[in-house]
């Protein structure tokens, strides 16, 4: 049986055996939101179809639920929200410990500018980090902030990503 509580980011309208429709206020009448979202959420083979109605933020997902099932779907479609609604914070908001330091590394798994901005914006969320970015032709990530090189590996690669060398 599928639990259809406890997510912050969307409301479980329906459940089958392959497929969700959920509503969301993150991507209602943001097609911007909604398209990173489609785009982030279409990279995993589970998913077969997607279709959303922006206006009212609904969100109908037919998926393979054999590979994944559906309370795991719908965590992994929580966590995408929760990147897609949060914006990063300002600079003046950090409260940063120590000197801050440039890192960059080399990463492995972008496959798409999707792939580069989930990375940026996943780290930019981190109060230690002033600035990242991603860029998917040279496979280089770089930080600006007071983490250290490891942390910073470890939060690339639970989002699927392989930290290959330091640059």
């Amino acid at each position: 049986m599928t639990t259809t509580a406890g997510f912050q980011h969307f409301k479980v309208l329906k459940t089958w055996t392959d497929r969700v429709k959920v509503c969301s206020p993150v991507i209602q009448n943001c097609s911007e939101k909604a398209h990173f979202f489609q785009v982030l959420l279409n990279k995993r083979p589970e998913i077969k179809e997607l279709v959303m109605t922006v206006s009212k933020g609904d969100i109908d997902i037919r998926f393979d639920a054999n590979a994944l099932p559906a309370q795991s779907l719908m965590t992994v479609m929580d966590a995408l929200l929760a990147n897609v609604v949060k914006k990063p914070q300002n600079f003046s908001e950090k409260k940063l410990d120590g000197a801050p330091q440039h890192l960059e590394l080399v990463v492995d798994g972008m496959s798409c500018p999707a792939c580069a901005l989930l990375i940026e914006m996943s780290l930019k969320k981190d109060v230690q980090i002033v600035d990242a970015s991603a860029d998917l032709e040279s496979k280089h990530v770089k930080v600006y902030g007071t983490r250290e090189l490891e942390e910073i590996v470890t939060m690339i690669e639970k989002l699927g990503y392989t930290h290959i060398e330091n640059a």
